[in-house]
């Protein structure tokens, strides 16, 4: 199922919540006076990597109403890796058990307006959450698709859409 881009950090430094959690998280928190201000909330981040670089560092950083600052690599690589271990504890559930982490190849849609830093980013985040590791084997396990090629292979080969060879169509 799909999940909401967002995390909350605690006072530690590490990820309290994430996805739908993290927003519920949130609203307990404003209810909690002696929470307030201590806990990091971060919407819709993914966008961040776009925004404009660094110039120390060449990546993203994001300010929390904290003050502390956050590189975007980080908070995608934290939001990475608990997707992972999602998707391996569901894959464990719905098969023999035995999954080799090597032979599973991730395929991810990406904003067509990213450029290929942007995407050079994602990997890195990606190898940090330990989704692929570094070499050309590895980096072929991760595939960026741009979304709105995703949404037209999706046309072509959905049926109920009857398309034909030579049939035109837009995706907006």
């Amino acid at each position: 199922p799909k999940t909401l881009t967002q995390l909350i950090y605690a006072p530690n430094g590490k990820v309290s919540a994430w996805g739908f959690e993290a927003r519920k998280k949130l609203v307990d928190l404003r209810n909690n006076a002696e929470a307030e201000g201590k806990y990091d909330f971060f919407p819709s981040f993914k966008m961040e990597l776009h925004q404009g670089l660094n110039q120390t560092n060449d990546i993203p950083m994001i300010t929390a109403q904290s003050g502390k600052k956050y590189l975007v690599t980080d908070l995608i690589s934290d939001y990475l890796s608990l997707l992972k271990d999602e998707v391996m504890k569901e894959l464990m559930h719905n098969t023999a058990g035995y999954i080799n982490t090597s032979e599973i190849r991730w395929c991810w849609t990406v904003p067509a307006i990213w450029t290929d830093k942007d995407k050079q980013l994602m990997r890195e985040a990606a190898r940090k959450a330990g989704l692929i590791g570094f070499g050309y084997d590895e980096d072929r396990r991760l595939e960026l698709t741009l979304e709105p090629e995703a949404a037209a292979i999706h046309c072509l080969k959905n049926a109920k859409f009857g398309l034909e060879a030579g049939d035109s169509f837009m995706v907006v």
